[in-house]
């Protein structure tokens, strides 16, 4: 029976369990060292406490509960720091050689005669006979020669009999670690003729790991070549190397520059008559081959860099590489976990022709997907209706209705399975999915596929947006229907209503930084919502808001058609309800009121009904703070989501950065002003009675329909009208953090110009860029900004891991050459309809 680690912790991913694997940690195992505190993702810091710490799972969980986590994570952390260290120098102090080759070819004994000193043959590396390889793990070892210092690495066997060609391929790759900062040589052992294999896993190595320029730093090692010190008998060797194999062997071969050393290294254990005499000779014949081997090295003095290769530039490939390893069918790097793209799609393409939806603009909006899908979350299915079991009516909306279906018989994919040669169904869906079924659709519209297309942008398990799982039709009405993960906590109004005295100030706050950065992936592919509120925000099951509906969804580029507006009147935007452009802007307006309502215990405007909403709106009126307990910060940061100027209000990106920040200041209680007055917030809100049952207004209405937007004023902030409106309200409205002028202009001289300071700090957080220019100074304020945020998009810049100022030159070189590809190409971030291959069949 196969464990399910999710049993431990439904958030456990199978890359976290690899990771606990990886480190000695079994199921049960892993399952104590959670249960005694720690989290999923401490597989690392419980290595640490168990193998350098000495601590065992009784002390662990005595020491979380009484002791200083904190105190003990930073000694964890300057271990990590302190050995990193370590090994970075001896990554650049020593010259790196790699040793590869078949099993059997006496790999192990090679690396002991380069390892040992003059005159001894100490076994430092395990040499085996036959086609079981002795070394199953990566193996290294440091050594001197004439001043040189080396460090020689010994691989797994090729062809091992007890290790499949992927898993000694994935052994080999664990060196990049190791070899990044730089290669003296690969020794590419062989003792007879070059299997296929052999040249196959070379340029496998070469592909994925380094690149062309890897084969002048490789030289071919003939080892157990007994006529070594005869020149005639080695350059008769060569020619035969050259002319009695196949084209690829000889073309990997001459792409090493016909680099070939011959060498002998016998075995020094023998047994018998004369063994003794039978020693000590091959003992000499291991010293005659050390001394060419010597030789040959001194003259390896150049080293191959990563770095000044630009190897950098598949970094993407390697970082897939060292996640998700080689795909099982064609060795190459998988797109995913189990997943390898290219396969997975003709695994895909052999299946189209056994099903249809009955529509071929379905079909090829379908298989398109199929065909590009890098994980299972991309992929998009035709789901026959007869496949669900036990459908329960739940709701209807103003497009369609909802069905929830208990169980859908296939569920679904989750990777390639080569032994039943069909495709792995996903486990772990035990709460069904639900049917959004829109009326009318038997004619099928580029609206609705067009909702499909941007629910399948988001690949990632992570990302906040509830995913689409496929398409199916119902035989009665035949209208089409999207088939959707079901969400059993429900919409954020039901959770409330359910949980509301159950949740303490850090969960809402958490809760808003879901919001915030699934609104941020939202917005980074170009869109914008247009209707978020509470009933399109769906709680997990591990608490996370999910973000829904995209049926409103838009490109920030798309005009109106018509002037129409729809949405749940307190979450529109005043500038929206004039009928100006639906903006990113506006859905930071949404977000401000959905967050205002999380912390309130109360819907927005929720004293009376009123029929002038929309006006009152428009002449700035917002949601009453009285009575509300929170930080005096995060107050503010909400009113500058409801500034009426959108352009004043802040980015997605940067709502869930600060929001990051304030979390973490809460879990190591640092001692900051959003942390006081956090404290201040927490002491009256845990006092007896303060937490009240959630409240709305009976009378609204908090579904999505049409509004009536005729006749209203220009957008303004006013205090007078929440004065009167709120009658005892009072509190001042400030629609800006405290971020003084001063402060800018110590980080740089340009932030005094006004437009500046105001572009930067759309996207970034004051100390955010206060940490980047002091990490990266030679930035240039009036012209990086573009630049920048290419970098943050493209993940080459992060707080954790700022620019340095020698990579800045090359960064800027690849940064303007991808603008100007993007110009030539002019393709889009996103495949809506019309953009999908078939579209006009």
């Amino acid at each position: 029976m196969t464990n399910d680690w999710k049993n431990i912790d439904k958030d456990f991913t199978p890359e976290l369990q690899k990771e606990w694997e990886e480190k000695g940690f079994n199921y049960e195992q892993t399952g104590w060292w959670i249960g005694a505190g720690l989290q999923i993702g401490d597989a690392n810091f419980a290595y640490w406490l168990k193998d350098t710490e000495g601590k065992d799972i009784e002390w662990v969980s005595n020491y979380l509960k009484y002791g200083d986590e904190q105190e003990l994570r930073k000694k964890y952390k300057s271990y990590g720091n302190n050995k990193e260290t370590e090994e970075i120098k001896q990554e650049i102090q020593y010259r790196n050689i790699l040793l590869i080759g078949r099993t059997g070819n006496g790999k192990s004994a090679l690396a002991n005669v380069l390892a040992n000193k003059e005159g001894e043959f100490e076994e430092f590396f395990k040499e085996g006979r036959g086609s079981t390889s002795e070394t199953r793990k990566i193996n290294d070892k440091l050594f001197e020669i004439n001043g040189i210092k080396y460090r020689i690495i010994d691989t797994p066997g090729l062809g091992d009999t007890k290790l499949t060609k992927i898993q000694t391929l994935q052994e080999i790759a664990k060196v990049y670690d190791k070899v990044k900062d730089g290669l003296s040589q690969i020794l590419f052992v062989n003792n007879g003729k070059f299997t296929p294999e052999e040249v196959d896993t070379y340029n496998t190595l070469k592909e994925i790991l380094f690149d062309e320029n890897i084969t002048k730093y490789t030289t071919i090692m003939r080892t157990n070549f007994a006529y070594f010190e005869d020149k005639t008998e080695c350059e008769n060797d060569i020619h035969a190397l050259l002319t009695e194999n196949n084209k690829a062997i000889v073309e990997m071969i001459e792409s090493c520059d016909k680099r070939i050393i011959h060498v002998d290294n016998p075995p020094l254990n023998i047994i018998g008559k004369r063994s003794r005499e039978q020693n000590n000779l091959n003992k000499e014949i291991r010293s005659d081959s050390r001394k060419i081997l010597i030789n040959h090295l001194a003259k390896c003095d150049k080293i191959y860099k990563p770095e000044s290769i630009e190897i950098l530039n598949k970094i993407e490939l390697k970082e897939r590489y060292k996640a998700f390893g080689l795909c099982e069918e064609c060795s190459q790097t998988n797109t995913w976990y189990r997943w390898c793209k290219s396969c997975s799609a003709r695994h895909f393409t052999e299946e189209f022709e056994n099903w249809s939806g009955g529509n071929s603009a379905v079909d090829n909006f379908i298989q398109w997907y199929q065909l590009n899908a890098i994980n299972k979350y991309g992929v998009l299915e035709w789901i026959p209706y007869e496949k669900f079991r036990d459908i329960e009516y739940l709701a209807e909306g103003g497009f369609g209705k909802i069905y929830k279906v208990a169980e859908w018989v296939d569920r679904q994919i989750s990777y390639w399975n080569m032994k039943d040669n069909d495709w792995e169904r996903d486990k772990f869906y035990p709460d069904g999915v639900i049917l959004k079924i829109l009326t009318n659709s038997q004619n099928i519209t580029d609206d609705f596929l067009r909702e499909v297309a941007y629910y399948k942008l988001f690949k990632d398990e992570y990302d906040g947006v509830v995913k689409c799982f496929g398409i199916s039709q119902d035989p009665q009405t035949s209208d089409y229907i999207m088939v959707m993960d079901y969400i059993k906590n429900g919409d954020l109004r039901k959770y409330l209503t359910n949980y509301y005295k159950k949740l303490d100030f850090y969960n809402k706050l958490g809760q808003s930084y879901h919001l915030a950065k699934g609104l941020n992936n939202i917005h980074r592919q170009g869109l914008v919502h247009r209707d978020f509120h509470p009933g399109n925000i769906l709680i997990s099951n591990s608490d996370v808001c999910l973000i829904t509906d995209l049926g409103l969804c838009r490109p920030v580029d798309e005009k109106d058609k018509e002037e129409k507006v729809y949405g749940v009147l307190p979450y529109v935007a005043p500038e929206v309800l004039q009928s100006k452009a639906h903006t990113q802007a506006a859905d930071i307006y949404s977000w401000g009121i959905v967050v205002y309502e999380l912390f309130a215990g109360r819907a927005p405007y929720h004293e009376r009904a009123d029929g002038q909403l929309a006006l009152k709106i428009c002449q700035g009126l917002r949601p009453n703070f009285a009575n509300v307990r929170m930080p005096k910060l995060l107050e503010s940061l909400i009113r500058q989501c409801w500034d009426a100027d959108p352009s004043k209000r802040p980015t997605a990106n940067k709502l869930f950065k600060i929001i990051n920040i304030w979390l973490n200041e809460i879990k190591s209680k640092k001692d900051t002003e959003f942390y006081r007055q956090y404290q201040d917030v927490e002491e009256l809100t845990s006092r007896p009675n303060r937490v009240l049952d959630y409240q709305t207004d009976s009378q609204a209405i908090y579904t999505s329909r049409l509004l009536d937007t005729d006749n209203l004023p220009e957008p303004q902030n006013s205090q007078e009208i929440n004065k009167q409106f709120y009658e005892l309200y009072t509190s001042q409205y400030d629609f800006n953090l405290e971020e003084k002028v001063e402060d800018w202009a110590a980080i740089h001289n340009d932030f005094d110009n006004e437009d500046i300071r105001g572009l930067w700090s759309k996207r970034f957080i004051q100390q955010e860029i206060k940490e980047l220019f002091k990490a990266t100074p030679s930035l240039n304020p009036a012209q990086d900004y573009e630049f920048v945020l290419w970098l943050e998009d493209t993940k080459k810049l992060t707080l954790s891991n700022p620019l340095s100022n020698d990579n800045l030159e090359r960064l800027r070189n690849e940064y303007q050459r991808s603008q100007q590809q993007s110009q030539i190409l002019q393709s889009p971030t996103y495949n809506i309809p019309g953009n999908w291959p078939g579209k006009n069949s």
